[in-house]
């Protein structure tokens, strides 16, 4: 009896969590929408319930569990540093300084206040002040006065309020035991108006720090995105494979890379770059005498000393790192001896040659080179001008890889082995390697990827079986579900995707799969996958990937040339030799076929679409036309209907 009576409950309890979600679709209230799924999926935010010490041992005592957080925390942020001398930055030239300031070397203006505040998000956690961001947002007519007010004494006096230098550190999970402190990650809740004011200054040094960062790094850069980086490494490794020129990459990992920088080599690294010393004292102010505390369960612990890092969640944090990183990548790039890295155009009469030693996504580094000996001597210059700065490579994570037509898997021949070290210790040699989400593969294939991509996807549909369930959500929120948190799972960095007809039908088959399955419609019914796709108003996964495709390429062209995945676009080795036989296919091979049967042109070259792409509407209307995606069924039907 009450076995049965729980299970009514529980019916009930779901029957109006799917009529709340229906009514925030309806009223497009999206973050309601995503509280709801989340409940339904059992994604409900854990709290901390146990803790383990130094020697392994489960702390159940509220108060001791606070306090070894703090000792976590406070061990993690305040490293043990060696002495390295920063003397061998001083006197280095070469590098354009800061010249774009211009007139805004003063405090904030009201302007930018304005601004600024039009920048800060809602929903967000505030700092020790308990002031939230609507709060300032929305606050009164002269709270802007006062906030001006305020930057200006903290702009001149180069001291800030005492709030602004404490933090609240909140426990997040990542993978692995939670109980375990070195399993999860503290991400920072700084004052709001703190958060104000490095807006406007750090919004200021961006301008002119775009400039002067290299190519190379994408991570935290506007107008740049992960997939640049994977297109980037893509290309080379199928051009390099196509060519039978030898290329060795090695993925590296830093050791709590935001939390170990000295902030003695920050302020090293802004001046190498020539901010103005006013900058840097203003920039200074917000690191002296920081504090941190961390908030478990709704309780704080003792407040510790942080002497070390930027903080993650911290404003000044993703350039702050950009500019560390930049500088270390920089150093060995001007003294590398033995290479220059992967070389992609050796140099001819009158043209230099051209290589590119590393693609960079913030602390995601791929070092690449063409010898062994020359990217060994790449992991160890870096190794060591990173080390200047806090940043400590990790053997154990860091893992290194040899591309080639036929290396697949171990044991590797003698040619194909890399045994490069890190600081002493060699690193582990893999065939696959997921790096900024993407599985990349020795062999160029796209096997490895596909498998992950529709695993990540079926493990996200069987989580929100509930809803796929449940027939008092309409088919039309379903499919928006669906098509937000599992097809985006499915297709993410399919914009670079080069794929054969044996992996379109795999993904094409899970697709069919989900969807009959959110229809309650089974094989023996006998419905086609077109009716289908019809029914659910949806397109099939090769549209979606070739439109997907179709965008990346315009937003290629639109690139300036001096832009790495712009220049690789059309690039082709001046050395090397193809093997005998037809060539793998391309990625620009397959978009080049996406339009030409977008616009039923089959002449159309790639001088022609790059004309074409200049126009950003007619373009866009070029990938909807290709993806050929249908409307969605009417709101007011339910799956019963459907079956």
């Amino acid at each position: 009896m009450v076995k049965k009576s729980c299970k009514v409950d529980d019916n009930n309890w779901a029957l109006r969590l799917a009529s709340d979600l229906e009514d925030a679709a309806k009223q497009g209230n999206q973050r309601e929408v995503w509280q709801k799924i989340r409940i339904l999926s059992n994604k409900r935010s854990k709290k901390s319930t146990a803790v383990r010490d130094k020697s392994g041992k489960l702390i159940s005592d509220p108060d001791v569990q606070r306090e070894r957080w703090a000792e976590h925390f406070s061990e993690l942020l305040n490293p043990q540093q060696d002495d390295s001398d920063l003397t061998v930055l001083d006197g280095i030239a070469g590098v354009p300084s800061f010249d774009y300031l211009g007139d805004s070397d003063g405090p904030p203006t009201r302007e930018e206040i304005q601004n600024a505040l039009k920048k800060l998000k809602n929903h967000k956690s505030p700092g020790i002040d308990e002031i939230t961001n609507e709060q300032l947002k929305y606050g009164a007519p002269g709270l802007t006065k006062a906030l001006e007010i305020l930057f200006a004494k903290v702009w001149d006096g180069e001291v800030i309020p005492e709030d602004w230098s404490k933090g609240i550190i909140i426990v997040l999970p990542k993978k692995g035991d939670s109980t375990y402190c070195s399993n999860n990650r503290g991400i920072t809740l700084r004052s709001t108006a703190s958060k104000l004011f490095q807006i406007i200054v750090l919004g200021r040094i961006n301008k002119g720090l775009e400039s002067l960062l290299r190519e190379n790094q994408c991570g935290f850069r506007k107008n740049r995105s992960c997939i640049d980086q994977i297109y980037s490494l893509q290309t080379i490794i199928h051009k390099t494979i196509e060519y039978n020129i030898p290329l060795y990459i090695n993925f590296i990992d830093f050791k709590a890379a935001f939390d170990s920088i000295k902030r003695e080599f920050i302020w090293k690294a802004f001046s190498f770059y020539g901010l103005p010393a006013k900058y840097i004292r203003v920039l200074q102010a917000f690191f002296y005498n920081t504090v941190s505390a961390v908030r478990v369960n709704g309780e704080q612990s003792n407040w510790f000393n942080v002497e070390s890092g930027t903080g993650q969640g911290d404003i000044q944090g993703p350039p702050v790192f950009n500019v560390c990183i930049n500088l270390a990548a920089y150093l060995t790039e001007q003294n590398k001896q033995l290479s220059t890295g992967a070389v992609l155009l050796q140099e001819t009469p009158g043209k230099p040659a051209v290589s590119v030693m590393d693609t960079d996504y913030a602390d995601d580094m791929a070092l690449l080179d063409n010898t062994k000996p020359g990217l060994q001597e790449t992991t160890d210059l870096l190794c060591n001008y990173s080390s200047l700065g806090g940043l400590k490579a990790n053997a154990k994570k860091t893992q290194s890889m040899a591309i080639g037509k036929h290396i697949t898997q171990r044991p590797y021949t003698e040619e194909e082995t890399l045994s490069i070290t890190v600081e002493g210790c060699e690193v582990e040699q893999v065939s696959t390697f997921t790096y900024l989400g993407t599985v990349f593969s020795s062999d160029g294939t796209m096997d490895a990827e596909l498998s992950q991509r529709i695993q990540k996807a079926s493990g996200a549909f069987s989580q929100l079986g509930k809803i796929w369930n449940n027939s008092h959500i309409h088919l039309s929120t379903k499919i928006k579900i669906y098509e937000a948190a599992i097809f985006t799972i499915l297709t993410y960095g399919s914009e670079v995707w080069v794929t054969t007809k044996a992996q379109s039908h795999r993904l094409e088959a899970f697709h069919q799969r989900c969807l009959r399955r959110i229809l309650r419609v089974r094989w023996f019914h006998r419905v086609t996958n077109q009716s289908v796709l019809e029914q659910t108003g949806t397109t099939s996964v090769e549209a979606v990937v070739a439109a997907n495709r179709i965008r990346w390429l315009g937003h290629m062209i639109r690139m300036p040339k001096e832009r790495l995945p712009r220049f690789l676009l059309d690039w082709n080795p001046n050395h090397g030799k193809r093997s005998r036989g037809r060539p793998r296919r391309t990625w620009l091979d397959s978009v080049l076929d996406d339009i030409r049967r977008a616009v039923g042109n089959t002449n159309l070259t790639l001088t022609d679409i790059e004309g074409m792409a200049l126009d950003r509407a007619n373009w866009r209307r070029i990938a909807a036309r290709r993806r050929g995606r249908t409307t969605h069924p009417d709101a007011g039907d339910s799956p019963s209907d459907e079956t």
